[in-house]
């Protein structure tokens, strides 16, 4: 049972690969996408794996003279060396998409999003016990082919080669239901943000995530191995997303010192996820949330 909850919110500083494996689709490395919706997500074990890692490697830096002090007191929050001696005290949910970059004519690029993102994200807000005041969920609606954005955009608005219309009538509302989830996050320029239709924003995140083509070089001779290309596919930068820290219970009863608060003292503004550390992918930035925005002691629904 989970006493307390708080929600992160990461934005992509490199491409992320948080994968699946090998794939005989358009990538032979995937990446994570949810199953029912294709929408591109971090699975829970690879976030929490790759910060249990982060910490791991950060303490066995900063902590030369306490090494197994200070290892020892980030096993008892993530879990045992081995996972047999005792649970984890702090629990993650899958890092969902919140934001999609995608190519504009104007400022560069656009951060799109849809109806079912939004409303998933409210739901997950209000189950951690941060509801959004004066939202109606219903005034995010937009139809295919529209766009709504934050900012005034001409009557065409175009992302890579499609061209979206403005939405008509009701975009007032919708705009003000997007400022208002929005002002939870102060680290975003809110002037990129689009609202799209949900089958169009699937669309766009399907093909619209970067295809690398890499090479195996054999070591002796500096040279590519025979059939030794592959691609792997990556959430671009600019990306972002959120997931929930949970909380089981106080790790120092005595200094009333919950999981929480170690991951707050403890995990930098940057860390990496995913794979590919060694050729600089995966970094993630943490974002500012705005003031009593993300945290709640009594978690509901967990």
């Amino acid at each position: 049972m989970y006493i307390k909850s708080k929600i992160e919110y990461i934005k992509a500083i490199t491409p992320i690969h948080a994968g699946v494996g090998q794939d005989l689709g358009i990538a032979d490395m995937p990446i994570q996408r949810e199953k029912h919706s294709n929408i591109p997500k971090i699975e829970a074990s690879t976030l929490k794996g790759s910060i249990k890692s982060y910490l791991y490697h950060k303490l066995k830096k900063t902590n030369t003279n306490d090494d197994e002090k200070a290892l020892n007191e980030m096993y008892a929050i993530f879990g045992s060396k081995d996972g047999n001696d005792s649970a984890s005290l702090i629990g993650f949910t899958d890092a969902k998409l919140l934001l999609f970059p995608i190519k504009s004519t104007t400022k560069i690029f656009k951060l799109i999003t849809c109806p079912y993102i939004l409303k998933r994200w409210e739901e997950d807000l209000r189950l951690s016990g941060n509801p959004v005041d004066n939202l109606s969920i219903d005034d995010l609606k937009v139809d295919e082919g529209e766009a709504v954005a934050l900012e005034e955009e001409e009557n065409k608005i175009i992302l890579e080669e499609y061209i979206f219309t403005k939405a008509g009538d009701k975009t007032g509302e919708c705009k003000k239901g997007l400022e208002n989830l929005f002002k939870k996050l102060e680290d975003i320029d809110k002037s990129r943000i689009i609202l799209l239709s949900d089958s169009d924003f699937i669309e766009l995140v399907t093909m619209y995530t970067e295809i690398i083509t890499r090479n195996r070089i054999t070591v002796e001779t500096g040279v590519a191995k025979d059939t030794g290309l592959f691609t792997e596919e990556y959430l671009p930068a600019e990306t972002v997303l959120y997931f929930t820290v949970l909380n089981a219970a106080n790790f120092k009863a005595d200094k009333n010192e919950d999981s929480i608060g170690y991951f707050d003292k403890n995990i930098g503004d940057v860390f990496q996820v995913g794979g590919d550390f060694t050729i600089g992918k995966g970094f993630v930035k943490r974002l500012d949330i705005s003031k009593g925005s993300g945290e709640n002691d009594e978690p509901k629904g967990c």
